[in-house]
């Protein structure tokens, strides 16, 4: 199962969304401030720092519900010395995003999410999305990743590890963000290499 289209779709996304990071860090003359929301391991957080000659070019702010997931990556952080430059946060994203909770955060140059959204309705997405445009600063890039309908395993992942996701094409993600503050389609679709996930990024005008 490790070796499975599904799991290799999986590990792809962070290996792409750390090339943004670090794409992100070399634009930005100062540190880059990123977010990852539903952070999980943060994998590729750390193989971004562990990339940069210099890690004060990173100021990373990891989120999630799962307070042994922020245990995991503290246990990390500190390993590597890296107190200073990840926070942690243990915050609810449906609250945030509903205006129930509250989060002193602005000025990011990048706020992604790997494995979220596909949990979500279409509604929320937007209120998600309205939510994300509010904390990234003018030219800031957003990234959300989504199982595609072309998934060939969504059998399996329906019918045998009861993993039910909504899957979205790029013209339902362009409908999504374009409905949303960000009032535009995707900036760019990039697919991972078994075409069964991708990553959708937009740009704040």
């Amino acid at each position: 199962f490790l070796s499975s289209p599904i799991a290799t779709a999986i590990r792809n996304r962070p290996v792409l969304v750390a090339k943004e990071i670090m794409n992100t860090v070399q634009a930005n003359a100062g540190a880059a401030h990123v977010t990852c929301l539903a952070c999980g391991p943060a994998r590729e957080v750390f193989d971004v720092f562990q990339q940069l000659d210099d890690s004060r070019g990173l100021q990373a702010s990891l989120i999630d519900i799962d307070l042994q997931a922020l245990a995991y990556v503290a246990e990390r952080r500190a390993n590597a010395g890296l107190q200073n430059r990840i926070n942690l946060i243990n915050a609810n994203l449906v609250y945030l995003a509903l205006g129930r909770q509250k989060l002193d955060l602005k000025d990011q140059d990048l706020i992604y999410s790997l494995g979220l959204i596909d949990y979500f309705n279409d509604k929320f997405v937007i209120k998600l999305l309205n939510w994300i445009h509010g904390r990234l600063r003018p030219g800031g890039t957003v990234i959300l990743g989504n199982f595609h309908p072309n998934d060939y395993c969504k059998e399996v992942m329906d019918y045998v590890l009861d993993w039910r996701l909504l899957h979205r094409s790029e013209e339902k993600m362009h409908q999504l963000f374009a409905a949303s503050f960000f009032g535009r389609p995707c900036t760019r679709i990039q697919f991972e290499s078994e075409g069964i996930s991708f990553l959708a990024n937009c740009i704040k005008e």
